[in-house]
């Protein structure tokens, strides 16, 4: 009898947190295979503006020649400054997102 009794305690004691556990979780089990596993979407390659690029959109903004285009670092970023001669003869520099092809200075 004590036997029966021994068994039924420890039984009680290990199906005890169990239990617990899916009173917490709602009742439900999950199985790790049940899970729906969504696959690991590949990093978009950034968009790079090339250099003749760059001539446009700062040629587009102020007008006139482009002289020459450089790759610099403008906050951190890559960025192009292409300088430009405007019809009045003056020089100017743009400074180009190599990312976005935006202007971010003069």
């Amino acid at each position: 009898m004590k036997l029966v009794t021994l068994v039924l305690t420890l039984t009680f004691l290990f199906l005890s947190p169990l239990n617990s556990a899916l009173a917490a979780s709602g009742g439900e089990q999950k199985s790790e295979r049940s899970k729906s596993v969504k696959p690991a979407k590949a990093p978009k390659a950034p968009k790079v503006v090339s250099p003749q690029q760059a001539a446009k959109v700062a040629q587009g903004r102020v007008g006139g020649k482009v002289l020459k285009v450089q790759t610099t670092r403008a906050s951190g970023q890559q960025a192009y400054r292409v300088k430009v001669l405007k019809q009045d003869g003056h020089i100017v520099s743009v400074l180009i997102d190599a990312q976005t092809g935006r202007v971010i200075g003069n």
